[in-house]
């Protein structure tokens, strides 16, 4: 079975499960909108499964 583990958000980061753990890390001065945030959404959906899981937000400045 071939499952989606990492996913990009439109260039401006990526979503990543690991350990039962969502990685959301935002490139460096990123300019989140709706468009990207309804794409994290989507991902969490994805990754998730419906599953309820923790999720770590990384940002760099």
């Amino acid at each position: 079975m071939n499952s989606v583990n990492k996913v990009d958000l439109k260039g401006k980061g990526t979503m990543e499960l690991s350990g039962g753990i969502l990685y959301l890390r935002w490139k460096p001065a990123a300019n989140i909108g709706i468009e990207v945030a309804a794409a994290a959404i989507a991902a969490i959906a994805t990754l998730g499964h419906g599953a309820r899981l923790p999720i770590l937000v990384e940002s760099k400045v």
